[in-house]
């Protein structure tokens, strides 16, 4: 049944799409209802315009359509409001090159209206442009995304004309982040400012906001042509009060928001191309509206950067650190200052700590009945750059505190009281869940601070990786002064239950000396003897949240109070009187691989259901005669297995053939969230088989390709058929499309949709969590289980995960926690003289600043040279971009 197949992709996506979406509801006028009622706004007229613009080419390729760009509900009222968004690929792709040689843009634009018919509406907006390449020539990349919105709210539930109270406040802020191609001495030279198209990468953006006609926000440029790594514009406002602005019952308030943002990367002329090229831009920005609400309207990025402020009294947020940071107790180098315990958990903002170390608030030596190594006052070597292997039992008394969480819920009882496949549905209003659980929206992460191989080192190359002496996966040193990120914000958005999360803002929270002042002095790249790497974090609303969960890091997992070894993958519980135990099994309540290293966790209550219909394309064009190849989705036909996503009720658009001597079989990745039978329904127009596989081990969430098994029924025919299949534990499983055999077909259209059982929905506890990089050292080991380490996975506790994030972040996510809202976020470093980056001497840092910069880039000064150091250069440009805007005494 399995057959062979497929179509080799090489293709070039340049599209302009416009979507215009315009939703007109009646609202009840309120007439005859008590003077004491509660007014509330609805939504009454909305007017969405967005386009999105988008080129991706490759110096040898040409362009070519491939794909449409996909609208988002558009609009529908519900429960939470309306919805308006759009995304759209633009793709370059250079034939003949295995991996393939790519240029990319994807841009993406929403707006999210949430609270229709209460006394509070808030309005989210966010776009986003990512312009990427790893092409192997010269390429360009350019997207772009205007958004043009008119929202009309009426005031209802009082008598028409009834004098009404308006609040409302506002948060708009931008980021930027790059990657510049830079060769060694000897290679291409650096990318430059080119005379005919200006610099290689840059992001530009802006946004205004109009509230029944006042201008609330000015429109705001941020015009950034990025240096290597990431570069940061941030731009925030506070709450305001507002009466008289057609306030009134009956009569409408509208709001008008204008943004545009464009993001570019360039590579010009033909040679060695050094490097992966990335220009990543995004914009993002909410207004809350109130009538007659009593107190402000809930800021939602409060306080100043760095405070303690931003998180209520009584709450106890905590952090860990790996164990070879430079303030750890067991820092090899004798640089940093040994302070921090490997295994414990450390208060946000806590007191400086003595010399010698101390212990943190969270104790490994009462988690695990004995402190283990490194231990404060007494501290031990440990093994560095040794070449011992995880598991080897010189290494059993020392302890690396992966990941912590802390909650008033007995996990472990609830598992063990719970079967069937089916998540544990909670009521988010019972205090004793929501007193320790939030949501999803607003999460907290650091980032893996080292490259792949452990503190140990790789006993076959010598390499030994560690905070004090590598930059992270992607060449990064987190923490320092001009990055502010230590600890990095993220807004997301599950609106739909069943769907993934899209990305809405990705902002730097706190340094590692804002931190905790020990963590200081911050690192300043490329010098890593001062870097220290966060490993866990937790943000716990009180004491009462005293059960405190755990995971191990694999090269130093301890032993509990009986000498048995940890294991990595296991969230472990601790209960105050009741010991540790094993709370979730990353096999039997995540479906991982036993060997898998879980690096971040957090529980948080998560709607669970199933997303509503939708459609997609495969994606791919049937050729004849079939490739012998297949790189697209061939499954486990392909040379590496890959698979096309089809999400449970999408009706997917496929192709598919045959030549006599080959066909195309078409392979589909599915998660089934539950157990119980799920209808596949298949409408061709030639003859095909179709067919569940699963794993012959058991679904997990990374099947094995080498054993394959046809789950029943296998249906062929022509035309429209449906089949049901019982899939009776919950994991990932493939459905398999190709033509009945090698009769000469030729190519032609089909199209699958699965549709889930009947089951239970609603608000239910999960786990997010993140895995650890495949350790090299560790040969026939995988810590990764297979899984994206830029990715944060979620899990309903009943033997399947799914990706949280509708893309994977660029490095090792090592700490996750959420919290209400969004905290407060750090602002750009200020470089240079009296007033940094002004160049024309009038005090000022605007376009007349840049433009001087520009107009004599390359040349000796002084006209530009706005740090005078002799040359108008990149340091130049930064200066004044980093500082623009600004206004000097």
């Amino acid at each position: 049944m399995f057959g062979r197949k497929q179509n080799c992709a090489t293709t070039l996506k340049h599209r302009t799409n416009r979507m215009s979406a315009i939703a007109a509801l009646i609202a009840a006028s309120g007439i005859g209802l008590p003077a004491s009622a509660q007014p509330v706004l609805t939504v009454t007229d909305a007017d969405i315009d967005i386009l999105t613009n988008g080129l991706a080419d490759d110096w040898i390729v040409p362009g070519v359509d491939v794909s449409a760009c996909a609208e988002g509900p558009v609009p529908i009222p519900g429960l939470n409001g309306f919805d308006f968004g759009q995304k759209c690929n633009e793709e370059a792709q250079e034939l003949n090159h295995n991996p393939a040689s790519i240029v990319e843009t994807i841009t993406k634009t929403r707006v999210f209206v949430d609270g229709d018919g209460t006394q509070c509406i808030t309005v989210y907006w966010n776009s986003g442009v990512l312009a990427r390449s790893g092409a192997r020539d010269g390429f360009f990349g350019v997207g772009d995304s205007t958004l043009d919105a008119l929202i009309e709210f009426t005031p209802s539930g009082v008598p028409d004309g009834t004098a009404l109270e308006i609040t409302y406040r506002y948060d708009v802020w931008g980021f930027a982040m790059s990657r510049l191609d830079f060769c060694p001495a000897g290679g291409f030279p650096e990318e430059l400012v080119d005379p005919v198209f200006g610099p290689p990468d840059y992001v530009d953006w802006q946004n205004s906001l109009q509230l029944d006609g006042v201008q609330l926000l000015d429109p705001i440029r941020f015009n950034t042509f990025l240096p290597s790594g990431p570069f940061v514009s941030n731009y925030q406002t506070v709450s305001q009060t507002v009466t008289g602005v057609n306030a009134t019952g009956g009569v409408p308030i509208t709001l008008e928001i204008d943004s545009f943002i464009e993001s570019q990367i360039s590579f010009w002329g033909r040679g060695v191309h050094c490097g992966d090229d990335s220009s990543d831009g995004s914009i993002w920005g909410s207004i809350t509206i109130c009538v007659n609400n009593p107190g402000q309207p809930a800021p939602n990025i409060p306080a100043a950067p760095g405070s303690q402020g931003t998180l209520p009294v009584g709450a106890i947020p905590v952090f860990s650190i790996d164990i070879a940071s430079a303030n750890c107790l067991s820092d090899p180098t004798g640089a940093g200052i040994g302070l921090f315990d490997a295994g414990d958990a450390y208060e946000w903002f806590g007191p400086a700590v003595p010399a010698g170390g101390q212990d943190g608030v969270v104790n490994d030596a009462l988690l695990l009945g004995s402190d283990h190594v490194p231990v404060p006052g007494a501290p031990a070597p440990l093994p560095f750059c040794s070449g011992l292997l995880p598991g080897d039992p010189a290494l059993a008394g020392i302890f690396n505190m992966d990941a912590i969480d802390r909650l008033s819920l007995d996990v472990q009882g609830l598992l063990n009281q719970h079967a069937g496949g089916l998540p544990i549905f909670v009521d988010p209003t019972d205090p004793a869940i929501a007193q320790c659980l939030n949501r999803s929206a607003n999460l907290f992460i650091s980032m893996d601070d080292d490259a792949l191989s452990t503190y140990l080192g790789d006993p076959m190359t010598g390499v030994c990786d560690m905070p004090i002496s590598s930059e992270s996966k992607q060449g990064e040193t987190y923490g320092s002064d001009i990055h502010q990120d230590e600890v990095i914000g993220l807004v997301t958005d599950r609106s739909i239950a069943g769907s993934r999360a899209n990305l809405l803002a990705r902002y730097p929270v706190l340094t590692e000396e804002r931190l905790h002042t020990s963590l200081g002095p911050n690192p300043v790249a490329p010098d890593q003897s001062q870097d220290n790497d966060v490993n866990g974090i937790d943000i716990a609303t009180s004491s009462a949240c005293d059960i405190t969960y755990f995971s191990a890091d694999h090269a130093a997992t301890g032993v509990d109070a009986s000498g048995n070894v940890l294991r990595s993958g296991v969230v472990y519980q601790h209960t105050p009187g009741g010991g540790l135990v094993e709370a979730v099994d990353p096999t039997v309540h995540l479906g991982l691989g036993p060997d898998t290293d879980i690096d971040a966790i957090e529980f948080v209550v998560a709607e669970f259901g199933f997303a509503p219909a939708s459609t997609a394309s495969e994606g791919e064009t049937c050729q004849i005669p079939i490739p012998t190849t297949d790189f697209f989705n061939g499954g486990c036909n392909s040379p590496s297995p890959v698979f096309t996503e089809l999400a449970l009720n999408q009706t997917m658009a496929a192709t598919t053939g045959d030549d006599a001597q080959t066909r195309d079989t078409d392979w589909f990745r599915v998660v089934a969230p539950v157990p119980g039978d799920y209808t596949l329904t298949v409408i061709a127009s030639g003859d095909v088989v179709a067919g569940f596989i699963g794993d012959a081990n058991g679904p997990t969430v990374n099947p094995v390709c080498g054993v394959p098994a046809q789950i029943n029924p296998v249906t062929t025919g022509t035309g429209q058929f449906t089949m049901t299949a019982q899939l009776a534990t919950p994991g990932e499983y493939w459905i398999f499309v190709s033509t009945d055999g090698w009769n000469n077909q030729g190519c032609f259209d089909y199209s699958v949709l699965l549709e889930p059982p009947q089951a239970q929905t609603g608000s239910a506890l999960a786990l997010l969590y993140s895995v650890d990089d495949d350790d090299p050292a560790t040969l026939g080991i995988d810590e990764s289980g297979g899984l994206d380490s830029g990715q944060i996975y979620i899990s309903f506790l009943n033997g399947v995960s799914e990706a949280l994030l509708s893309a994977a972040l660029d490095d090792n996510i090592d700490g996750l926690t959420s919290w209400s809202h969004p905290l407060a976020y750090a602002s750009s470093t200020s470089l240079g003289p009296q007033c940094p980056g002004d160049v024309t001497g009038d005090n000022i840092v605007d376009l007349a600043d840049l433009n001087a910069v520009l107009g004599n880039f390359g040349q000796g000064g002084p006209a530009g040279d706005a740090n005078g150091d002799g040359v108008v250069d990149l340091m130049d440009l930064n200066l004044v971009l980093g500082n623009f805007g600004t206004v000097c005494p």
